[in-house]
Parts: C-alpha cells; structure tokens; sequence
C-alpha cells in the first residue's frame, strides 16, 4: 500500500497522527444545534495549522444507533496534537460537552488524495486487535493488503501502542457498504486546511444504510 502523492510531498508519513475523541447525545439533544455549532466553528478548523483534515462525525439517532458527535482528525506531528488539546479550541469543546478521552494512532500508510475529503460524506472507523506475537509491521502490511478499500476517497491505518489496536479509517462521498467491526459516522462537514475549503454534508444525515 502506497501513500498518496500528496502525502509523500511532506517526507513524513510515520510522523502523521490520527486522533479521534466522540462524546454520547441524549436522545433529546437538538441535533440541529450541534450541527450550528459545527458551522460556526469549522471555518477555524479550516486553516489550523499542522491539521490535515478533520471530520465532524454526527449520528442522529432517529437514522442511527446511537447517538454521538465524533470528531477525527489527522495531524501531521504529535507536536501539532499537543499544541491542539492543550489550546483554547479544545478547552472550549470540553467545556460545551465535557473532556472526553482522546484516542490518538501512529499512522503507516494512507492512500488517496487527501483534498478529495472535502466532498466526503461519510467516514468508517475499524478497530482490530492486533496479535500479541505478530510482527507489528507485518501484521499492518498483511490487513492493508487484505482490506484495501479502493472505492474509498481515502484509507488511512495506524496502530495505538497502549492498547495495540490497528485502526482503518475510510472516508467515502457515497454511502459505503458496512462490513464487521465497522463504526460508520454521517459527517455533517469536514476541514481540509491544503485546500482552504470545507464540505457541507448535512445531506448524509437523512439516513444511514
């Protein structure tokens, strides 16, 4: 698996981050608030430095599951994370719906062309245990192998070393298919700082297939 042109400009690819943090809404929430929310805010988003995109995942439980605003992101150093969570932008999140626990991943490999998030409409997260014997690169090249996603915009993995966890991460602008293990978000908007645009989703939030 082959990081995107644009990825491999920046020479840096280990260094990326992923990190994701979702917060649970009652069943009462007025989703069309958080959803104002996110509007107000994301044109902050749209330029921050050192992010490379940032998801706003919203799932309304009157089309989903559960309930629950996620927010992921892909950062291009953990120094860029840090400067993030220990900043105003995330204080103020905290202090709207309370800190949450913050998942972060060592990125290996991400294909796709990343300004093409600007048009995407849903993302799938995968978490899988990774065994406790298993060669780390290997057993990563042997998923991406198996579990390449070409239809996606773009496909990200990376594993946690606390809980040894690799993660999948794909972003769509169509409703994908939903495989085992997968956590699909509605994405109400995205930032995409390269491409100082950001795309309005709130179309995909009339339902989840």
């Amino acid at each position: 698996m082959q990081a995107s042109s644009d990825v491999q400009s920046m020479k840096a690819v280990k260094s990326l981050i992923v990190m994701q943090y979702q917060t649970p809404l009652p069943d009462d929430t007025d989703f069309a608030k958080v959803r104002s929310r996110v509007n107000e805010i994301a044109p902050i988003f749209d330029r921050m430095p050192g992010m490379l995109f940032k998801l706003y995942g919203l799932n309304d439980p009157a089309s989903a599951p559960i309930g629950e605003y996620s927010s992921i992101y892909l950062w291009d150093s953990v120094e860029s994370m840090q400067s993030f969570l220990s900043g105003d932008l995330f204080d103020n999140y905290s202090a709207a719906f309370a800190r949450p626990s913050v998942r972060w991943f060592l990125v290996h490999t991400v294909t796709g062309d990343l300004a093409s998030v600007t048009t995407a409409r849903w993302a799938i997260r995968r978490l899988i245990p990774l065994p406790r014997r298993a060669h780390i690169g290997a057993a990563l090249a042997n998923w991406e192998a198996k579990f390449r996603r070409p239809e996606s915009l773009v496909q990200v993995a990376g594993f946690d070393p606390t809980s040894w966890e690799c993660i999948d991460l794909t972003v769509w602008n169509k409703t994908p298919e939903i495989k085992d293990l997968d956590h699909l978000y509605a994405l109400a908007r995205t930032s995409v700082p390269g491409s100082h645009r950001s795309a309005d989703a709130a179309d995909a939030l009339q339902g989840i297939g």
